[in-house]
C-alpha cells in the first residue's frame, strides 16, 4: 500500500486522538494480517491532527506543549507504535495542515 490518506472526523475535539489510536490498530493489523508492516519512517507515516471545535485549545495543548516533537502512542498485542504528528503533510500537490480553512487561498503558496 502506498500513498492512503485516512480523513476523520469527530463531533469534540477530545475525541480525535483516541479516533486517531483505534485507526491505526486497525490498519497495523490490517497489514499484519497480509504480511505487510508499517513504514514508521519521518515523511512515510505521520498524523496531521485538525483540532476544532468544543475543547481544542486543551487538546492543542496536550498533544503540542512539549520540547520533542509530539507523537500519537498506540499499543497492539505485537507493537507499540509512535506516530509522529506533524503539521502539514503535502503529496501530489494536496496539502493537510493542522491549521489550514478551507477558505484559505492557495495562490499564497511560492510557484502557485
Amino acid at each position: 500500500m502506498d500513498d492512503v490518506a485516512i480523513s476523520l472526523a469527530t463531533i469534540s475535539a477530545t475525541q480525535m486522538v483516541p479516533l486517531i489510536q483505534h485507526v491505526v490498530v486497525a490498519v497495523h493489523q490490517a497489514f499484519r494480517t497480509r504480511g505487510l508492516t508499517m513504514n514508521l519512517e519521518p515523511g512515510k507515516t505521520e498524523v496531521v491532527v485538525m483540532f476544532r471545535g468544543p475543547g481544542t485549545t486543551q487538546c492543542r495543548t496536550q498533544l503540542f506543549d512539549r520540547d520533542s516533537q509530539p507523537r500519537i502512542t498506540v499499543a497492539t498485542d505485537t507493537h507499540i507504535i509512535a506516530l509522529r504528528v506533524a503539521s502539514s503533510y503535502r503529496h501530489l500537490g494536496v496539502r493537510f495542515a493542522m491549521n489550514l480553512d478551507i477558505g484559505e487561498s492557495w495562490s499564497s503558496e511560492p510557484g502557485r
